[in-house]
């Protein structure tokens, strides 16, 4: 049983950490879709970073998803 708790503790510190890094690197996406001059992107630039946002953002949700359900098997709030 101990085990278990512990398994599931090093999983939720590793899935804290995959969202930690996540969030950052979906904010540096957004961050250089922000900064770009209105002009400097062509369509296929723009589409691909908004795409690798999509993508890093439905991540994120996944990974908060698990986190929570981690939490809440650990008995934490």
């Amino acid at each position: 049983m101990a085990s278990d708790e512990a398994a599931l503790r090093s999983e939720l510190k590793q899935v804290e950490d995959l969202i930690a890094r996540t969030g950052s690197s979906a904010a540096g996406i957004h961050q250089e879709l922000g900064s770009k001059d209105e002009g400097t992107l062509d369509s296929a630039e723009t589409s691909e970073l908004f795409s690798a946002t999509q993508e890093q953002e439905s991540l994120l949700g996944a990974l908060e998803r698990r986190r929570d359900d981690l939490r809440r098997l650990l008995g934490i709030d």
